[in-house]
């Protein structure tokens, strides 16, 4: 079962609490009048709490000029300004013939609640292509992730590179309470392997406010790749595998989910422990003290 409403309705985009460098890509993209900006993660990430307030910034800053309009599976909240509809897959309107709908419609701005199949996939890079920008979710366990499934999808790299514009891929963290106390003279000697607790600095002890967990509250990591750089969309163009794809991000300047990670622990943000379990064994974390 998943709630919707309360205060999300009002967030706006600086109230994420996002990367700085997430946050500066996103605003960036606010103003693009074309082109897919993919946000990208898995369920309960955040993918629509970061969605909703980009829809509501190009709202406010267009003062109701550009038509936004939105095709969700289930909508939900409520975007004051922007016409939002529902699938309803037993009439045959599903995702892919909503955005065939809207197309007729002559909108700005268009969000795709989630991308699920190739129909829906081709659909959004077309729209984005014919000069509409499309915000869409998609589930993808990293930016790379999220550009070596859309091939395997059958889009076409030509057609990737061509119209996307930026992939944000996120995770939601616990964020370390104020009664979290550092242990000292732990050796990395002793940090065995990523599917375990590596160390126990950082460590977060409980009080009466975070209900003995440790943690209070959520924060959010962000990776953002920008597949116009020429070294990306080479290996796009390549077909090169997600290894390739990856090296390739970094060397074009993208801050990956680890590296923003491993800030957040030498922040206090949060604790290695807490990195470990979201990510698993996906995440190799290394010595937060050197």
């Amino acid at each position: 079962m998943r709630l919707f409403g309360g205060n999300s309705e009002r967030q706006m985009l600086e109230q994420l609490g996002l990367p700085a460098e997430s946050e500066r890509c996103l605003w960036q993209q606010i103003l693009a009048t074309s082109g897919v900006l993919l946000i990208t993660g898995p369920s309960s990430s955040g993918k629509t709490t970061t969605a909703y307030p980009l829809i509501r910034e190009i709202l406010r800053q267009s003062a109701g000029a550009r038509c936004v309009m939105t095709i969700e599976d289930p909508i939900e909240s409520a975007i004051a300004g922007a016409s939002q509809s529902q699938v309803r897959p037993a009439a045959g309107f599903d995702l892919a013939a909503g955005l065939k709908s809207m197309m007729r419609q002559d909108p700005d701005v268009i969000m795709v609640g989630e991308i699920r199949d190739p129909a829906t996939a081709e659909a959004t890079f077309q729209a984005a292509l014919t000069g509409h920008l499309v915000i869409a979710t998609y589930h993808a366990g990293s930016a790379v992730e999220a550009l070596t499934r859309l091939l395997e999808m059958g889009l076409e790299p030509y057609l990737v590179r061509s119209a996307l514009n930026l992939v944000v891929s996120q995770r939601l963290l616990r964020r370390s309470c104020d009664c979290r106390h550092s242990r000292e003279g732990i050796s990395p000697a002793r940090q065995v392997s990523a599917d375990k607790s590596l160390s126990t600095e950082g460590l977060s002890f409980g009080c009466n406010r975070c209900g003995g967990t440790g943690y209070l509250g959520r924060m959010a990591l962000a990776e953002c790749l920008d597949p116009s750089f020429p070294l990306v969309a080479r290996s796009l163009l390549a077909r090169l595998d997600s290894q390739a794809l990856f090296a390739a991000a970094e060397q074009s300047g993208m801050v990956s989910l680890k590296e923003l990670g491993e800030r957040a622990i030498r922040a206090g943000e949060t604790t290695r422990e807490e990195l470990l379990r979201v990510f698993g064994g996906r995440l190799v974390l290394s010595d937060s003290r050197t």
